[in-house]
């Protein structure tokens, strides 16, 4: 049924056939084109629709996706860095981590939505960029020629003139600059970057010369935040598994507990939390008697390979400048935590409380006599759950006035992860558990309705030392990453090693009045350059401009 579901929204919101799922773009703009390891890759995009052109950015805000894949790749289509981040209002920023053991060379930031998956990577984004290891001499191989690299690029014409009351300024000097749009100015976007001179090149992007694949497979548009979905088969017979109830916990911080149900096809889609980090999940599925199921999840990345220009690397003598500068930076940054570990968190701030919020009665086993087993505690002592038997097998119910309580099975958990084996949780050494926790009224989880709930609360975070079943799987799961570094604010104690001094993207505002925008140079001197980028009407990159210097104390 989810697949189904997809489809139907999907052709109502967009009143257009399935593959037109691809009409999505990704702008894309790096806040620099050169960068050392150690460092992070800070972006910013901008996702629009061609079917959607003529709404507004109200009005196609919840048609859109809202989740962003960003990755650093190889020539050859190997990721060395990836993450996912929120969309919101059709615009997203973040920053990748370069790790310290990648290869000199030029990269690749690729962008896409789950929605342009299912016409695969000619239609995602594939912005260039160079990356120097400055301690090892391994440099990754090219292909082609060296690409000509231009410093000065203002190709599109220039739809914004920027400002400054003069042109050298003083190490820890506050600067505003005024940024004045040309008349006619309709960009989407708009990026602006300070960054040291000869480190934001002309920006370029590729298309895959070559692509592993011609199928692409069905993803539905996250258009409400991130989604993990695959398949149950039955590997007793070679089935799908259809029409199936399936349970995602999420384990930990964060921690929440999500229902569904296969579609005629075996497959299944779970809307998940706005959270950051990793988190473990727990997928378990309704055992059907005499079948060996499993659960296959869907690669949450794109995993079909390509291959992309790879041009000799090279660097002038300047540029080798530069780049020493650039990790000189990243190392005391690194070393003293500063710039590059300040984030600013997307998503929802974790809540540490259960999902299911005040329970009615918490048994703590420690204040009873101890007992051998589980069902013992639940039976001998005054709790608004029991342990009955029914057709054979043992089940628990949870005691309650309304008429829900007698018709729906309870939801069971055990360290916030549902399990529909009674017997497995009754099993549990009591002295394994802290506590359990009752809720004795109907609960509403998603779409469904459970005869209230019984969790149960171990002492280790290990499950009481109960094995799961078989049929379930545990993953290790990406949420949405950190957002990049707020506004500078000079510390005495710590050096600023800015190799950036400033990023942030704005969509475009109403009218053409001039905008003041600041920052705070760094100790490093030497010449920087303000950088206003964004696109034109027919997709050309506007650039401008504007060179300072900073000037040490001495």
């Amino acid at each position: 049924m989810v697949r189904i579901i997809c489809l139907i929204l999907l052709s109502w919101f967009l009143t257009v056939p399935l593959k037109a799922n691809a009409a999505e773009r990704v702008f894309l703009v790096t806040g620099r084109t050169l960068y050392v390891t150690g460092e992070a890759i800070e972006f910013s995009a901008f996702v629009s629709d061609d079917l959607l052109k003529s709404k507004s950015i109200d009005e196609a805000e919840p048609l859109l996706s809202k989740v962003l894949y960003v990755e650093v790749i190889s020539p050859a289509g190997e990721s060395i860095s990836r993450g996912k981040f929120i969309l919101k209002r059709q615009k997203s920023e973040g920053a990748l981590p370069i790790p310290d053991e990648a290869v000199t060379g030029y990269y690749y930031l690729r962008a896409y939505t789950k929605a342009m998956r299912n016409a695969g990577p000619a239609t995602y984004t594939f912005l260039l960029v160079r990356i120097v290891n400055p301690y090892k001499d391994e440099v990754l191989p090219g292909t082609g020629k060296p690409l000509r690299i231009d410093s000065t690029q203002t190709a599109g014409g220039s739809n914004y003139t920027v400002s400054l009351n003069k042109r050298s300024f003083n190490a820890g000097e506050p600067v505003e600059f005024t940024l004045q749009p040309e008349a006619g100015n309709h960009a989407d976007l708009v990026a602006l970057t300070v960054v040291p001179e000869l480190t934001f090149n002309a920006l370029q992007y590729f298309k895959p010369l070559a692509v592993d694949s011609t199928t692409y497979g069905f993803h539905c548009r996250e258009n409400a935040g991130l989604s993990i979905s695959g398949v149950m088969r039955d590997e007793t017979s070679g089935t799908v598994v259809a029409e199936k109830d399936i349970n995602l916990s999420v384990i930990g911080k964060g921690q929440d507990f999500i229902s569904g149900k296969t579609d005629d096809a075996g497959r299944f889609n779970f809307a998940l939390p706005a959270i950051t980090g990793e988190r473990d999940l727990y997928l378990s599925p309704e055992i059907t008697r005499g079948s060996h199921i499993r659960v296959l999840i869907d690669n949450d990345f794109c995993n079909i390979r390509v291959k992309l220009p790879a041009p000799a690397f090279s660097l002038s003598e300047k540029e080798k400048a530069v780049v020493l500068k650039l990790a000189a930076n990243a190392t005391i940054s690194n070393t003293y935590n500063t710039t590059g570990k300040q984030v600013n968190m997307h998503g929802t701030p974790i809540d540490n409380s259960p999902f299911y919020g005040t329970p009615d009665q918490v048994l703590l086993l420690e204040k009873y006599i101890q007992l051998p087993t589980l069902e013992e505690y639940f039976n001998e002592i005054p709790a608004l759950a029991k342990v009955r038997k029914s057709g054979g097998k043992k089940i628990i119910r949870v005691m309650g006035l309304q008429p829900e309580m007698g018709t729906y099975a309870p939801l069971v958990l055990i360290d916030q992860v549902a399990v529909n084996e009674p017997d497995r949780i009754l099993a549990a050494s009591p002295s394994n558990v802290e506590r359990i926790e009752i809720i004795n009224r109907p609960y509403l989880k998603g779409d469904k309705l459970y005869g209230g709930l019984v969790s149960i609360i171990s002492r280790k975070g290990d499950f009481a030392g109960i094995d799961l079943p078989a049929s379930g799987t545990f993953i290790n799961y990406r949420f949405f990453n950190p957002g990049i570094a707020g506004s500078f604010t000079p510390d005495p104690a710590t050096p600023d090693a800015r190799n950036t001094l400033f990023f942030k993207s704005y969509t475009q505002p109403a009218g053409n009045e001039p905008a003041v925008y600041s920052f705070i140079t760094p100790e490093t001197p030497g010449v920087y350059e303000i950088i206003v980028v964004s696109p034109g009407p027919d997709g050309e990159m506007s650039v401008s401009r504007r060179a300072f210097e900073v000037v040490s104390f001495e």
